[in-house]
């Protein structure tokens, strides 16, 4: 469990670092709403954006973008 918290922990540092260099501005980090969590919300100038980060050491068993469904959507 800490090894799979810690990869996810770098994957959102790194779409942070991402986000911040193409100038969007952080708005809120891990935000939840009863069950629901966004994982990243930012803003690029009028545009809110909402991210879902995913991250894993191999897409053995599935691609990232196979892994959101419409839930996640």
């Amino acid at each position: 469990f800490c090894l799979k918290k810690n990869i996810v922990e770098i994957g959102e540092i790194i779409a942070q670092e991402y986000l911040i260099k193409k100038n969007y501005l952080i708005v809120e980090l891990n935000w939840r709403y009863k069950k629901a969590e966004v994982d990243i919300i930012s803003q690029l100038k009028d545009t809110l954006v909402f991210v879902e980060v995913k991250c894993r050491k191999s897409d053995f068993l599935s691609r990232p973008e196979q892994t959101i469904n419409h839930k996640k959507e």
